[in-house]
């Protein structure tokens, strides 16, 4: 009752001079406003920069006829009234430079962000309470804490009444403070899915894959359970299955699966795909994909893709998808048994396979499976980290390191034994010069028959003496020596062990 009083008295007490003094600052606000609207109409300024310079221009006249002209006609207009309007002026001044160049020019035109209009608005209510307070101290002579101790009980009905609404600006506040997500971030919360695109008080707005908007109360925000997909690491990470005939080596569908994924113009490559074999069901073998992409909205794409890149794949590579009945599940898709003895014979004459019987061989061979390649295809690069060793059954391949011929391989030899045996990155690029046909063994295939054959630890230790010396003959190392494990110790960490 106080505040009323004070403001009773003061325009009670109001001077002819004081209201004159009020009519001329409305009159030159009119003025200011209808010229600098039509300049800005004609010269195609927003809207919300016009706003700024009209308020710099009216703090600009307080300025000068406080300072010059006013005082050189000996008018001397009323104190208080002159130092509330140069205060609600100067706070009309500091808005529309939030609003109009932070806001639409430095933030969204310079800068290319989106606008936290949380902080904007916090701003804006600091500036406020502390014009409030500076005109009713210097304007009114009253003091602010009167105020509000006389308001106390109707602020804490006012609060009691809206909590959920103060809860929710809590919330928000809370949000921007702690940064659980940013704008732009993909979130799930609520049982909704969307991309942040606002972050107010009371609410946040998502965008949903279906390009609608849901408003999320902040305060239903900070009581649910909220799942950042862009963090810790920026990329959105996904996953699919598909299901597989028992028949077919699990080397040969992993093979097939990468294949389509780094064809993949979405997936990225780092962090690295990967291809699991997860579970046997009744008539199957499942196998998880899990990818990354870079942006969530392009998830549903990247799915799409690798289906249906993996049906094209499939059928290239004759692998079935089998279904639920039992008179599909053997169809002319596992490897033709005419064609195994011949590899048979040809892997026996390999030094790291010799003094294995016909029996182990023939286990290894339907272990692993044949594939083509077509003239200039790759085979391997350079520092890949694949484990399969490939043995040449028909046609000519090139090796090359840094772009220089190292060698040719012709059907009868092999090459990965490294990758199999070490896990060593590849060391050298491989091609196919004419069509190749080439039997690809992994390490579980060869993992599988190691134990049953005993000659091939020596076969291994004689080939790696061989092998380093003729790499290192080559210069294929590039410096690269592992001082520590001795490629026969990294043999034995990863199969022995």
């Amino acid at each position: 009752m106080e505040f009323f009083h004070h403001c009773t008295e003061l325009f009670a007490s109001a001077t002819t001079e004081a209201w004159l003094f009020l009519a001329v600052l409305c009159a030159l606000y009119a003025a200011i406003s209808m010229g600098l609207h039509v300049i800005g109409q004609r010269l195609g300024i927003a809207a919300k920069t016009v706003r700024f310079l009209k308020w710099c221009l009216v703090l600009s006249c307080l300025i000068f006829l406080e300072s010059w002209l006013l005082p050189h006609f000996a008018i001397s207009p009323p104190e208080k009234s002159f130092f509330s309007a140069k205060a609600v002026v100067i706070w009309f001044v500091l808005i529309s430079f939030l609003d109009g160049w932070y806001v639409e020019i430095y933030l969204k035109k310079i800068k290319h962000r989106q606008v936290n209009h949380i902080f904007i608005d916090l701003t804006k209510l600091v500036l406020f309470v502390i014009l409030g307070i500076v005109i009713l101290k210097f304007t009114f002579d009253i003091n602010p804490g009167s105020i509000l101790t006389s308001s106390a009980i109707l602020t804490a009905v006012i609060g009691f009444a809206m909590q959920d609404t103060i809860g929710s600006l809590i919330s928000g506040l809370l949000i921007q403070i702690e940064k659980p997500f940013e704008l732009g971030d993909w979130i799930s919360v609520a049982a909704h899915e969307g991309k942040v695109v606002e972050i107010s008080w009371r609410y946040t707005k998502i965008m949903t894959l279906s390009k609608d908007y849901i408003l999320i109360p902040n305060n239903s925000i900070s009581k649910d359970t909220l799942v950042n997909f862009n963090r810790p690491i920026p990329y959105v990470r996904r996953q699919t299955e598909i299901g597989v005939d028992f028949s077919i080596p699990p080397v040969r569908v992993k093979a097939a699966l990468m294949e389509v994924l780094e064809k993949s113009s979405i997936i990225l490559m780092t962090p690295a795909p990967i291809v699991r074999l997860i579970e046997y069901g009744p008539y199957r073998m499942q196998y998880q994909i899990i990818f990354y992409v870079r942006q969530f909205e392009s998830a549903r794409r990247a799915i799409d893709e690798i289906n249906t890149s993996i049906w094209y794949q499939f059928r290239k590579e004759h692998i079935p998808v089998p279904y639920p009945q039992s008179e599909l599940a053997v169809k002319e898709y596992h490897q033709r048994e005419d064609d195994t003895p011949a590899i048979v014979e040809t892997v026996k004459h390999i030094p790291l396979f010799r003094g294995m019987t016909d029996e182990n061989l023939d286990l290894l061979v339907r272990s692993s499976y044949v594939k083509g390649f077509l003239h200039d295809q790759a085979i391997v690069r350079k520092g890949a980290t694949d484990t399969t060793l490939f043995v040449i059954l028909e046609g000519k391949v090139e090796v090359a390191c840094n772009g220089k011929k190292l060698a040719e391989f012709e059907a009868g030899n092999f090459f990965g034994e490294m990758a199999l045996l070490t896990g060593e990155p590849r060391s050298a690029d491989i091609k196919a010069v004419e069509y190749a046909r080439c039997l690809v063994v992994d390490r579980e295939g060869f993992r599988m028959i190691l134990s049953a054959s005993p000659l091939i630890y020596d076969n291994i230790q004689n080939m790696f003496n061989e092998r380093m010396l003729d790499r290192n003959r080559q210069g294929m190392f590039d410096g690269k020596k592992d001082v520590d494990m001795s490629f026969l110790e990294r043999f034995r960490k990863i199969f022995m062990e």
